[in-house]
């Protein structure tokens, strides 16, 4: 059974959505899903790297509605992408819950 992203943190946060989303993975779901995720007056940080072909079926009106501040992040380094990787193997973050499956490395198709 998956769980719907943007319901369970509907669900986590009492209804409201996040103060921030940050997404990471770079797919047009993704990225509407983390539009739908935040709060009214949330902040929507857009630091997947996409497809330069991809598009998302976005609603400008909610965007407005909402107060939503969306940005787009493209900066990455070896010494940042190590320090995130440590940070996230710390277990400090608390991000288990948004696991929602393990695949093996040869089925990354599964994923999608």
């Amino acid at each position: 059974m998956r769980t719907d992203p943007v319901n369970k943190v509907r669900e986590i946060t009492s209804g409201q959505g996040a103060d921030v989303v940050i997404e990471a993975v770079g797919s047009p779901q993704t990225t509407e899903q983390a539009i739908q995720m935040a709060k009214k007056g949330g902040i929507v940080n857009i630091f997947g790297v996409a497809d330069t072909k991809a598009f998302s079926q976005i609603e400008p009106f909610d965007i407005c509605f909402r107060e939503l501040t969306v940005v787009g992040t493209y900066a990455v380094t070896l010494d940042t992408f190590n320090r995130a990787a440590k940070l996230l193997a710390s277990g400090r973050l608390g991000i288990d819950y948004l696991l929602t499956e393990e695949l093996p490395l040869y089925e990354p198709e599964k994923g999608y």
